[in-house]
Parts: structure tokens; sequence; C-alpha cells
């Protein structure tokens, strides 16, 4: 019996790559509360007075990682309370200078703020946690990526000049979010 001559190829499946998430749910509500912890430190702890200088890390953290955000993503259809939300968060950025600030210079004994400041952080803070939580359950990924890259900025900046705190994103922060490893904070 002839044989052909030209057998086919056997079959064999594609491989499908998933594009989506890779984190587990366990993860993600993981890192959903320490933004729950983050947030409430700017809700309990500052009004009474007692953060410490672990607590300040997060309030700063998690003001740099909203201004990431807003930075980072596109707010289409949403342009005007996007630009409301930026200004309100700069005035949460200069208020909480000015804390650290006092405590820096000695004229209170812990991070205190006053009335106003107070207001602007903790109403700032709450929709930085809202919108956080929101953005870990739409795009992981990215969110963690946006943290990331803050905690890289501000270590290059602190490594620059010695400060250290909340910072306005500068447009150099698109390259940061764009390579594919961060430096390990040290």
């Amino acid at each position: 019996m002839p044989r052909n001559k030209k057998p086919r190829k056997e079959y064999r499946p594609r491989a499908i790559r998933r594009t989506g998430c890779s984190y587990p749910r366990e993860t993600i509500n993981e890192i959903k509360d320490i933004i729950n912890g983050m947030g409430l430190v700017a809700e309990v702890s500052l009004p009474q007075g007692v953060v410490d200088d672990k607590q300040c890390v997060k309030i700063q953290d998690l003001l740099n990682w909203g201004g990431m955000l807003m930075f980072d993503r596109k707010w289409k259809g949403q342009e005007a309370a996007a630009d409301e939300f930026k200004a309100r968060h700069y005035k949460a950025l200069h208020a909480w200078a000015a804390v650290v600030r006092r405590h820096n210079s000695g004229r209170t004994r812990g991070y205190v703020a006053k009335a106003e400041e107070l207001q602007i952080i903790r109403e700032v803070c709450a929709e930085i946690v809202a919108m956080l939580k929101e953005a870990m359950e739409l795009a992981p990924q990215r969110t963690v990526r946006e943290l990331l890259a803050v905690i890289q900025i501000v270590d290059e900046q602190h490594n620059r000049d010695g400060s250290r705190g909340v910072k306005e994103i500068s447009p150099t922060a698109r390259a940061v979010l764009n390579q594919r490893t961060y430096r390990r904070p040290g």
C-alpha cells in the first residue's frame, strides 16, 4: 500500500495567554486591607494627634499614590471632577507638608494638624481610599505598579536632596511607570 508522500503536520493547539489579572483574590483583599489601614491612620490617628513616624509614612504614601492615580489614568467624561479633585489633592499635599514642617521644626511634639488642614487631609484621603479600592477591583496590577513607581520616585528624590514627603508628580514619572522592574525600597 502506498504511503502519503507529503504527510500533514500533526495538530498542536496554540497556547492561550491570559492578559488579565494574575493576582489571586486573597492578594487583592490583602492589598485592600493595607489601603484601609492607610485610610484609618488619616481618619483616626491624625485627629487624635498620635501619629508616629511609621504612620506618617503611610499618610505620605497614600497621598502620593492618589497623585499617581490621577496622573496615570485617563478620566474620559470625568475631566471636570478630576480637575476638582486635583485642586483639593494639592491643598491636602500642602496641608500635610505644613504638618510635617511643624513637627520637624520642633514646634509640635507630634504630627498635629490644624482644623482646616485636618479636614482637607481627611476628605482627600477618604476619596483616595475609595478610588484605590475600586482600582484594585478593576486593574490590580496597574494599581500596584503605580504604588511601586511612587515609592521609587520619592526614594530617588530623597537620595537627591534629602527631602522625603509628599510630592507633586513630575512629568518624568511616565518613564518610571513604563519600566519593567522597580528598585527595591531601601
